[in-house]
């Protein structure tokens, strides 16, 4: 699990508490994908989260419950929507799924992504987390450091 540094949350992949994170077996469309995961912080509410995901060769279909965020850290990985249209993502690539969607994972050797999941709130929270935002992002809030000049 995570460390904390003052109110922050901090962890390293290489001291992560990996667990086995088996992809459903209907989704897997050929070879014998073997993922892990481990979570590295969660947020206050519930509703974020950054886990670490890895996996070996594969190919499967990927349903997206929740918005994820994915930042490729090792490997490499062919994804591909529901029409078809794809995309190679490599250490560095940054690809936001949103939730409800399916895309095709190819993954030729190996992979190893973090990725920051976000669920919704329920809609009755939605006015209200919009105001709030607003009132916290503004620009009396934001550090010197991070104002326009």
């Amino acid at each position: 699990m995570p460390g904390t540094a003052g109110n922050a949350d901090f962890a390293r992949l290489d001291e992560a508490a990996w667990r086995a994170a088996p992809i459903e077996a209907s989704w897997i469309l050929a070879g014998d994908p073997l993922a892990r995961c481990a979570e590295l912080s969660r947020s206050t509410d519930g509703l974020a989260r950054t886990m670490a995901w890895d996996c070996s060769a594969g190919r499967f279909r990927w349903h997206n419950y929740v918005d994820e965020t994915v930042h490729i850290v090792r490997g490499e990985v062919h994804v591909a929507d529901a029409s078809g249209r794809g995309q190679e993502l490599r250490p560095g690539d940054v690809m936001l799924f949103r939730a409800g969607t399916t895309f095709t994972w190819s993954i030729p050797d190996y992979v190893m992504k973090v990725a920051f999941l976000r669920s919704a709130a329920p809609s009755f929270l939605g006015p209200i987390l919009r105001a709030v935002g607003r009132l916290g992002n503004g620009p009396s809030r934001r550090p010197a450091s991070n104002r326009a000049a």
